[in-house]
C-alpha cells in the first residue's frame, strides 16, 4: 500500500511516474549508445487484445495516431465501445460510478490508502462481471498482486497519471526478430 512520504508529502501514483521516467530515459540512452534506429528496432504502434478462459474480451486500438481526441476517460470508452467482444456496455459504464472517489481521492487520501482497490470497486457498485473478467486480472498482471492487498489510493493516482494524464500511454510497439 502507498505510504506517507517522510516530509508529510505523498507518493500519489506508487512511484510508477518516476519509474517510467526513468525507463524512457534509460532506453533513449540506449539507442543511443548503441546506434540503434528505433524505427528498424521497433514495429509500428500495434493494437492489444485481452483474453480471458472465454476467450477475446476486446481488442484495443491505439489511441497515439488519433486526428480527433476525445478528452479522456471518454476517449478510451468511446473508442473501445466497439472492440469489447463479452462485456456487455452496461457492465464497462458501471466504471464510471468510480468519478465521485476519483475526486474525493484529493481531499481524504488516507481514507483511500487504508481501503483496498477491491473493497473500492466493490462498494462502488462496478459490476463484478467487468471486475472479475477484466479488472482483477489487469491489475494481477500490472502489479504481481492482487487487487484486496493493493491501495485503493495507489491504483487511483496510478489510474489518473496513466489513464487520465496520457491516453496513449498504453499503446504498445514490439522489439523486431
Amino acid at each position: 500500500r502507498g505510504d506517507a512520504m517522510a516530509d508529510g508529502e505523498r507518493e500519489d501514483d506508487g512511484g510508477w511516474h518516476e519509474g517510467a521516467v526513468a525507463a524512457v530515459q534509460e532506453h533513449q540512452q540506449a539507442e543511443k549508445d548503441l546506434g540503434v534506429d528505433e524505427s528498424s528496432a521497433l514495429t509500428d504502434w500495434t493494437p492489444s487484445s485481452f483474453w480471458s478462459r472465454r476467450g477475446l474480451e476486446v481488442d484495443y486500438p491505439v489511441l497515439g495516431g488519433k486526428e480527433t481526441r476525445l478528452p479522456s476517460p471518454l476517449g478510451q470508452f468511446v473508442y473501445t465501445l466497439p472492440t469489447f467482444q463479452k462485456i456487455s456496455v452496461a457492465d464497462r459504464l458501471s466504471l464510471w460510478r468510480l468519478f465521485y472517489s476519483v475526486i474525493d481521492y484529493e481531499t481524504d487520501y488516507e481514507k483511500y490508502d487504508r481501503m483496498s482497490v477491491h473493497q473500492l470497486f466493490t462498494t462502488n457498485g462496478v459490476s463484478e462481471e467487468l471486475y472479475a473478467t477484466l479488472i482483477r486480472p489487469l491489475l494481477l498482471a500490472m502489479l504481481f498482486a492482487p487487487p484486496e492487498d493493493l491501495s485503493a489510493a495507489v491504483i487511483i493516482g496510478t489510474f489518473l497519471f496513466l489513464a487520465l494524464g496520457h491516453q496513449d500511454d498504453f499503446d504498445v510497439r514490439w522489439c523486431r526478430g
